[in-house]
């Protein structure tokens, strides 16, 4: 349920005090300052329902991974198919990638298409496991390998 505030804007008639962030969409500290602070803004615009601001950071925590890692990227189009041609992403991530681009479009420049809750939740699913599968698995597997590799030396 939600009520309108003297504004206007409409809010939740329940506050989250805690915890602060949800499970679900929390990252490792493995991802970059630069990737984790607009992912969270996106997280923090959710909690009120505020899904084109959450559906724009969540576009803008996509456009610094794909910068990241090819910074002469000129758009998220770009960065998105050079992640998929450089062996980063699966075809379905690919497409799943360039759906959470045309979302964060609509939700910046398409004040007639109504951005869902439901819109967000699936953007969501995408970037954290994006985060999570270039950061998170990316640092965890090279310290397994340098463990390994000292293991195998010390024999």
């Amino acid at each position: 349920m939600k009520l309108a505030n003297e504004f206007g804007w409409n809010e939740p008639a329940h506050i989250r005090a805690f915890p602060l962030e949800d499970d679900n969409r929390s990252l490792s500290s493995c991802a970059p300052e630069s990737v984790s602070q607009p992912y969270y803004e996106a997280v923090h615009a959710e909690s009120p329902g505020l899904w084109e601001a959450s559906a724009v950071m969540l576009g803008k925590s996509l456009e610094v991974v794909c910068r990241h890692f090819y910074p002469d990227s000129k758009s998220m189009f770009e960065g998105l198919n050079t992640l998929y041609a450089k062996g980063f992403l699966s075809k379905r991530m690919l497409d799943w990638g360039h759906d959470v681009r045309v979302l964060r479009n609509a939700a910046a420049h398409r004040r007639e298409l109504a951005i869902t809750e439901s819109d967000v939740s699936v953007a969501f699913d995408f970037c954290r496991a994006l985060i999570v599968i270039l950061f998170e698995i990316d640092h965890n597997y090279a310290v397994y390998r340098q463990a390994k590799s000292k293991h195998e030396t010390n024999e």
